[in-house]
């Protein structure tokens, strides 16, 4: 423990113990209180003379004198026990006694307090029964108001106010002990009216030791109302004795007041300047101790910082006026390459390149004079071996406590590896293929890559301060502006596109397309937002050939079907034409099966030319067509078609085999399940298996007989046409339970490419 603490403490010690004393004596004077107020009170109610004048001739004390010095003394008391409201409540009715007293003889009047609880046995001679003297009440009073000054947390004023109260208090009784105890009734009684006791004069300094104890007691130093207090009671005592001596030898040629006066007069005086030297030594000897503790904090402090620079990770130095080297910490010399004992002494230059000596004349220096620091320097130093070490130094002025120059520190930081990464950063962003813009939160530029100045045609000069807005057509700054606010309040990365039609300003004020992707950054403290900016004035061109070329070629494919389907029509017209001149109904059958198929063919052509997409068509509705063309030729056959909520949309390669396989189907259906009869039904349904199969079921109810073996084995033109686009599909056949015929076709919905 330093020798500053242990003197606080030691201090602090004795101001308990002190307080702990005081406290006692406060104690001690409150029971003797309480113990004279019941004996004297004992006295009165049953009547004994002996208590209440302790010797025939003097002044008695009263009931209510009594009753107050016992109430007082249990107010001091509950104060010490920390019952305040208790002892305020004491406390008020001892001056409230006091001070109703006062009025009582101010006024003549009576208040019916005197003899209160009993009348009095004791009268004396021009005093009013059972009431005590105005000096006693007036004592009382201000006893009263210093007890209640002490209750709660009193204030240094309160407590200077009640020591004051206290020596006054001590100052009347003791003169009036000291006339009792010299035979001289002048010092004690005024006149019979104010005429004190003995006892009560004891009590009363009783009151005064209690009071000025429990003021003392909470003083945290030496109680700078003492001195005070000691004159004012010293000098009370002096000029009530005088008063009383004057007043016996008033008819004797004596200098006994005079001298009696004088010596005590000097008496207080010594009292009270020993007091306050004494106090004058205690304020020297806590300032003393808190001299003793700044001076060792500031050695505490002084070693922690040089621990703390010692340790440090950066290169510290400290320099005179003279800028030469004084301190030279550890992280120093691994940077520099210099031992602390090889520099210290040296010019701080011996650190610094030639090309940078001017810098340090013409800018450091200045900056040191005026008492200004220079941070975040960015510059190079020279190490031991001769090698150029790029650094960031912070250079600040020292001073002493008065404020005298001292020299200066200087922190520096290797910021090779930082500048080797920033020309990487700086080398990935200069080579990127698109526009990259840094912008901070009020929309200024603050980095622009090389791509930026060739897609906006500004220099890099010009672009970094500029607003944002600038580079985006007028008509949509502050459509843009209020985006950027938005998105600042709540950024999020945002890929190129996004969907939005974005439009850039080059600076001789064409507009172009453009694309943006944003990220949100933050550095040193501030919110910066990087945009890739991306000119898509070429893709966009490209983009129009597309779609130009693919329309021609769609316009060329329609034609195409449309031709195709006007050939099919022109086959099928000649196939009717041949049927109607042949003779052989065989042939004829025959020609009109090809009729069918043909025709057949130009229906899927004629969806293709009106669908917008040329390269897949809706299954059911081809299907559906061809059914409802086949069976239209056939009086008395009615058509059920069927088909699912959802369009079956295939392409044209699985659309054209799978719609002859329907025709065959159907066909096949009306040439034989109807032998002998005039009335048919045909069911076909079209529907989808699951998501990769599809299924075309063709149903009659005609004369049955259709067998696997059959259908495989039959050597007729349709069954043939039948198996081959099956197997073209890549589908399967499946014949179906009566009553009539049911044949099926199941097949995948994309077929696998070849």
């Amino acid at each position: 423990m330093s020798y500053a603490a242990r003197a606080a403490t030691d201090h602090t010690s004795q101001l308990r113990t002190a307080s702990g004393k005081l406290v006692f004596a406060s104690a001690c004077a409150g029971v003797l209180l309480v113990a004279v107020g019941v004996l004297v009170g004992m006295g009165w109610l049953v009547e004994l003379p002996a208590l209440i004048r302790l010797q025939a001739g003097w002044p008695s004390m009263k009931l209510n004198t009594a009753v107050c010095f016992a109430v007082y003394g249990a107010g001091v008391l509950a104060l010490i026990d920390r019952r305040q409201t208790l002892a305020l409540i004491c406390a008020a009715l001892v001056a409230g006694v006091g001070l109703v007293t006062e009025f009582e003889y101010a006024s003549g009047l009576s208040l019916g307090i005197d003899e209160l609880l009993k009348p009095a046995f004791q009268v004396e001679p021009g005093v009013p029964p059972g009431r005590m003297s105005p000096i006693t009440a007036a004592l009382f009073a201000l006893a009263g108001l210093g007890m209640a000054a002490l209750c709660g947390t009193p204030s240094g004023t309160h407590l200077r106010l009640t020591g004051i109260a206290a020596s006054i208090i001590a100052g009347v009784a003791l003169s009036a002990l000291i006339g009792h105890a010299t035979r001289t009734p002048t010092a004690y009684d005024w006149g019979a009216v104010v005429s004190m006791a003995v006892h009560t004069a004891a009590s009363f300094m009783l009151v005064a030791i209690a009071l000025g104890a429990l003021a003392a007691s909470h003083e945290k130093q030496f109680p700078r109302w003492l001195p005070w207090s000691a004159l004012l009671a010293g000098m009370a005592c002096t000029i009530a004795l005088g008063a009383a001596l004057f007043h016996e030898l008033r008819d004797m040629p004596s200098l006994v007041p005079e001298i009696v006066l004088a010596v005590g007069t000097a008496t207080s005086l010594l009292m009270g300047a020993s007091l306050r030297a004494r106090q004058r030594l205690a304020d020297q000897r806590d300032l003393l101790s808190k001299a003793l503790e700044r001076s060792e904090d500031a050695l505490v402090t002084r070693a922690r910082l040089a621990a703390i620079v010692e340790s440090s990770s950066e290169a510290i130095m400290s320099m005179d006026t003279a800028m030469q080297i004084v301190t030279f910490n550890p992280a120093a010399e691994a940077l520099f390459g210099y031992p602390a004992s090889g520099v210290r002494g040296q010019s701080v230059r011996i650190l610094i390149p030639p090309d940078r000596i001017a810098e340090f004349d013409d800018v450091i220096l200045p900056r040191l004079r005026h008492g200004e620091a220079t941070r975040g320097l960015r510059t190079r130093r020279l190490s031991a071996d001769g090698r150029i070490i790029e650094v960031e130094v912070d250079v600040a002025p020292l001073r002493g406590a008065d404020g005298t120059p001292l020299g200066a520190l200087t922190m520096t930081r290797d910021i090779s590896e930082r500048l080797a990464a920033e020309q990487l950063v700086n080398g990935v962003v200069e080579a990127a293929p698109d526009a990259v813009i840094v912008v901070d939160s009020a929309g200024r530029i603050m980095l622009v890559n090389r791509m930026a100045e060739r897609t906006f045609g500004y220099a890099r000069e010009q672009l970094i301060g500029m607003e944002i807005e600038r580079l985006v057509p007028e008509r949509l700054r502050q459509e843009h502006a209020q985006q950027r606010r938005s998105y600042s309040e709540m950024p999020s990365p945002r890929s190129m596109g996004g969907g939005r039609e974005l439009v850039g300003l080059r600076s001789d004020g064409s507009a172009f397309p453009v694309e943006v992707s944003l990220n949100a950054l933050q550095s040193a403290g501030r919110n910066l937002v990087v945009s890739t900016v991306r000119d898509i004035t070429a893709r966009r061109a490209a983009e129009q050939r597309l779609r130009d070329s693919l329309q021609e070629k769609e316009l060329l494919l329609k034609e195409i079907h449309h031709r195709v389907k006007n050939n099919l029509q022109v086959i099928a017209s000649m196939l009717t034409l041949q049927a109607m001149r042949a003779d052989d109904t065989h042939a004829t059958a025959l020609l009109e099966a090809c009729r069918q198929r043909v025709m057949s063919m130009a229906k899927i052509h004629e969806k293709l030319y009106g669908s917008r997409d040329m390269g897949s068509v809706d299954l059911s509705e081809i299907i559906r067509e061809i059914a409802t063309m086949v069976v239209a030729g056939s009086a008395g056959v009615e058509l059920d078609f069927r088909q699912g909520s959802d369009p079956i949309v295939v392409e044209i390669e699985t659309a054209f085999p799978a719609g002859l396989i329907a025709n065959e189907l159907i066909t096949n259906s009306i040439k034989h399940a109807f032998a002998g009869r005039t009335q048919g039904r045909i069911r076909v349904d079209v529907s989808r298996v699951d998501s990769d199969l599809l299924r075309v079921q063709v149903q009659d109810d005609g004369v049955g007989g259709v067998s696997p073996q059959a259908l495989d084995l039959s050597a007729g033109m349709g069954s043939t046409i039948i198996r081959t686009l099956v197997r073209q599909l890549d589908g399967t056949l499946s014949i179906g339970p009566g009553p009539g015929s049911s044949i099926a076709f199941t097949f995948p919905a994309r077929r696998r490419s070849p």
